[in-house]
């Protein structure tokens, strides 16, 4: 624990200080703390079969890469967050500061919508949305105006999960489309706490198939498969 916290400070210290946090050095502490905490078991898989990887290296390597790309090219990726903050919910546009977001953000929407459905397994895209939804909300939380965080949900809203996951990989589908919606309910509720929210059509039908390919799998992967359901 104490090294894990040492390490979570050097790299805070590190990141706040580069260009990528310059606008509001904070930004890099909700980073770090919606990195993937738990370990999954080295055989974990879903009840039909799909293999679950490790979330924490799945998403560090991601961020790295993003990281580099960011690094490389920063104005673009401020100039993309100028033109999004520049509408009338977010008046003064890309700002420093409290209403100020990071490039790294606006790499990380980008190269998972890219990188969607071509060159991420299905358990580093549960493991990465997920993340990104950790994210996006506890911003969200700090934030005077939604607009531009809820444009850049945008971007995960709008993925094909049907038509990528849904034929061989149906459990980890419904889990991206559940951290979708549980996205898309926070912000909604963020913005307006007296917002109605819609629930699906047949909810108890969908907790009893689920219930259905599990009960006779081993106590190890049944746990590992609930974790991904209503892990955080």
């Amino acid at each position: 624990m104490a090294i894990r916290d040492e390490i979570r400070s050097l790299v805070r210290h590190s990141l706040s200080d580069s260009i990528l946090f310059e606008h509001d050095p904070e930004e890099v502490y909700f980073l770090l703390l919606s990195l993937p905490m738990g370990v999954r078991l080295l055989d974990a898989e879903t009840p039909d079969g799909t293999p679950l990887l490790n979330e924490q290296t799945a998403v560090v390597n991601f961020l790295d890469d993003c990281i580099h790309l960011c690094l490389k090219a920063p104005y673009g990726y401020i100039e993309g967050l100028g033109i999004l903050c520049s509408d009338s919910t977010a008046t003064g546009g890309y700002q420093h500061g409290r209403n100020g977001l990071s490039p790294l953000l606006a790499t990380v929407m980008e190269q998972f919508s890219s990188r969607f459905a071509s060159s991420l397994c299905p358990s580093d895209t549960l493991a990465i949305i997920s993340f990104a939804r950790r994210l996006l909300v506890r911003l969200a939380g700090k934030r005077e105006s939604l607009g531009p965080i809820v444009r850049l949900s945008e971007k995960l809203v709008s993925l094909p999960v049907g038509e990528t996951l849904i034929e061989d990989h149906a459990i980890v589908a419904n889990s991206v489309t559940q951290e979708i919606t549980i996205l898309k309910h926070c912000l909604l509720l963020l913005d307006d706490p007296a917002a109605p929210i819609s629930m699906p059509a047949n909810p108890s039908s969908t907790v009893a198939d689920f219930l259905d390919r599990i009960e006779n799998m081993p106590l190890r992967t049944t746990l590992c498969s609930l974790h991904i359901c209503f892990a955080d």
